[in-house]
């Protein structure tokens, strides 16, 4: 019981650190990516997503449950940028 509370502990700090970076560091909010998928999601009318790239807060609470995913999915994306250079 004990190695699955530190397990659990692990997953959310990876993912909290994540999502953490993710705001403040690269600033994914102030990227042109966030305004194109502002006005397609102005197409679709979702609400859900609109909530998540509007609130910051939000936004890391999910990538806080997401955890490790979140970290692999960003070490995936710069393995293919550093392939392509």
């Amino acid at each position: 019981m004990f190695g699955l509370g530190i397990a659990l502990l692990i997953w959310l700090a990876t993912g909290f650190l994540a999502g953490v970076k993710m705001v403040f560091v690269d600033q994914i909010f102030e990227r042109d990516l966030v305004r194109e998928a502002q006005k397609e999601l102005d197409l679709m009318k979702a609400d859900v997503a609109e909530f998540f790239l509007e609130n910051k807060k939000a936004f890391i609470a999910a990538m806080t449950l997401l955890g490790v995913v979140v970290v692999v999915v960003l070490l995936k994306e710069n393995i293919k940028s550093w392939m392509k250079n």
